[in-house]
């Protein structure tokens, strides 16, 4: 059950947002939420691997595409954001369906159907406002909980 009430407000918006926003089929905005928490985590892993590389003194070798990193994509105007998630961001998840792991096939079909680029910059405010990636692995998973209860 997810107690923390700010983030439960938090959720609460962002699914009125996307309800307002014309994601009216509740698994269709799970799944946009999924995606946009998976490509938030996957920036904040990157994130802590450059810090720790620059802690080390060794070389930074990054994993994700710069192309693919929130921090990069979400600086951009809202059309232009929309247009990179559509065009650049979800093809590439999609190819990793081609990989032959589990993970690869969680990522085939995988597409943005955010059609409002002033929908996809809320969104992308509210999941930084949640800090994601700093609750504890039960929080995320009462998370989706509650997305699945609403």
């Amino acid at each position: 059950m997810l107690t923390d009430p700010k983030l439960r407000s938090e959720v609460d918006a962002l699914w009125d947002k996307f309800w307002t926003g014309g994601l009216a089929n509740p698994l269709d905005a799970i799944e946009q939420f999924s995606y946009l928490l998976f490509l938030k985590r996957l920036d904040d892993r990157e994130n802590a691997a450059e810090r720790q590389a620059k802690r080390k003194g060794t070389a930074y070798q990054p994993n994700v595409k710069k192309e693919m990193r929130w921090s990069v994509w979400k600086q951009m105007k809202a059309e232009e954001m929309l247009k990179h998630l559509k065009s650049v961001v979800f093809p590439q998840l999609a190819s990793l369906a081609k990989d032959e792991s589990s993970f690869g096939e969680y990522m085939r079909g995988a597409e943005c159907k955010i059609n409002k680029p002033s929908l996809l910059v809320e969104a992308v405010n509210l999941i930084d406002q949640m800090e994601i990636s700093q609750q504890n692995q039960d929080v995320q998973g009462d998370l989706y909980e509650y997305l699945w209860g609403i």
